[in-house]
């Protein structure tokens, strides 16, 4: 994890894990339609699950068919009992998958990274052909913008050339350290204006850092798909590369003018693409592929019992976290 200071809410926010699951939802049809009756129609299988925190659905902002499902679970233990019940595959099973084609074999890799010809190398017999559809994502530096996904989010996806984990002595050190150089306090040509307005510790209540960390499991993986990607992994090492996937989130939610109007402004802007390239080819270990994505992000509906017992909605969250109404 991030070199913070080790509190136990800080603690707590590390060990959550948040998956991400792509699926195809019909423009008009606001959440899934389960097959079975479940005590909470939005949440389906992940009803009473333990260790499930927030349920949000986002629809791709060019392809509103093109969703996903993510859920915020408290520890990584509790989404591996979930992954090896009987829940999970029947969530899968009512989450139809879009016909987007991924430019990675690869369950380590976002599930429709589609990068174009110049990464097909990439994608080799040695990687194992079922990737997760639970793509796993481990917070780095966890702070609250992980439990606050809400309104138009952008998804930066990097695939960076190093081996040797996340840990931050390990392999990983020298990309986060360029990764913090680089784009520490970076916003676009087309944003400048923004950066005056926010001071350093501003920055992540607007954007923030993943790394993709899961795991290949028996719910929606062939026979043989784990060892498969330990194989790839060692055979990576030998060779001296191997790669890992960053995503870097930005939550255009208002906070000091990042509003979304200003977020479809600066996607129709050349200088945005521009400035993200320049600054993509000043990381050192190189970023081989990246691409970016824009979401639509909204909480899953509470049931009213819920919201009499007083769990906190959306602004009532933001402002426990010190945001208050500018952060909305």
């Amino acid at each position: 994890m991030a070199r913070t200071k080790r509190t136990p809410e800080t603690y707590r926010l590390w060990r959550m894990r948040t998956t991400w699951t792509r699926f195809r939802l019909p423009r008009g049809q606001d959440w899934p339609n389960w097959s079975k009756p479940y005590p909470d129609e939005h949440l389906g299988p992940l009803a009473g699950v333990p260790g499930r925190e927030e349920v949000w659905l986002g629809r791709k902002v060019e392809d509103p068919e093109h969703a996903a499902l993510i859920v915020l679970w408290s520890t990584e233990e509790d989404l591996q009992k979930f992954l090896r019940s009987p829940a999970a595959a029947e969530l899968l099973r009512d989450l139809p998958e879009h016909d987007a084609q991924d430019a990675f074999a690869s369950g380590a890799l976002l599930r429709d990274l589609s990068l174009g010809d110049a990464t097909a190398e990439a994608s080799s017999s040695s990687l194992p052909s079922s990737p997760s559809r639970f793509t796993t994502l481990q917070w780095d530096p966890p702070h609250k913008f992980q439990t606050q996904l809400e309104g138009r989010i952008t998804v930066t996806i990097l695939e960076v050339a190093y081996t040797g984990g996340t840990d931050h002595d390990g392999g990983a050190a020298e990309w986060l350290k360029a990764r913090d150089r680089v784009f520490g306090r970076f916003v676009p040509k087309s944003c400048e204006d923004l950066l005056a307005a926010w001071p350093p510790m501003i920055m992540r209540r607007w954007t923030t850092w993943a790394v993709v960390v899961g795991p290949e499991t028996a719910a929606d993986s062939s026979s043989g798909a784990s060892q498969q990607q330990a194989d790839a992994d060692e055979a990576g090492s030998k060779r001296g590369s191997g790669r890992a996937v960053w995503c870097e989130f930005r939550r255009w939610a208002g906070y000091c003018g990042a509003t979304p109007k200003r977020e479809e402004a600066a996607a129709e802007d050349p200088l945005t693409r521009e400035s993200w390239a320049e600054a993509v080819a000043e990381v050192t270990p190189p970023v081989t592929a990246w691409q970016q994505e824009r979401w639509d992000i909204r909480l899953a509906p509470r049931k009213k019992e819920k919201e009499d017992a007083g769990n906190p909605g959306p602004e009532e969250r933001l402002e426990e976290s010190g945001q208050g109404s500018q952060a909305q």
